[in-house]
């Protein structure tokens, strides 16, 4: 089970209770629970310039990173501009999470173009 206990006023959330995404949509209301997970202390962990370990690990269990691969592999099956939105989301939340985001997408791309 996925938890965010260790956030303030956080909240439980179980994203391996349900499927993945399918859609865009889906993908997106992924990013805005993940947005307002980090919208509640981006400020505070900025300031702190701790390495984002429980960050990466949210983006991992919501499975944002998998957001491009393919669906036979466990992948979102997505194409680009579904990306953009869902790290424009994410960045809302906290820039410095979604520019991580990106940049991972970005070599996950790159490496899968030239593989």
């Amino acid at each position: 089970m996925t938890t965010t206990e260790n956030r303030p006023g956080s909240d439980v959330i179980d994203w391996s209770a349900a499927p993945a995404p399918t859609d865009e949509a889906g993908w997106l209301q992924r990013a805005r629970e993940v947005r307002r997970i980090l919208e509640r202390d981006a400020a505070a962990r900025d300031r702190a310039g701790a390495t984002p370990y429980d960050e990466v690990a949210l983006l991992k269990e919501s499975g944002l990173v998998t957001l491009l691969g393919p669906v036979e592999h466990g992948g979102g099956g997505q194409e680009w501009p579904a990306a953009y939105r869902v790290i424009r989301e994410v960045a809302a939340g906290d820039g410095s999470i979604g520019q991580l985001l990106g940049y991972h997408l970005l070599w996950f791309w790159a490496a899968r173009l030239v593989g």
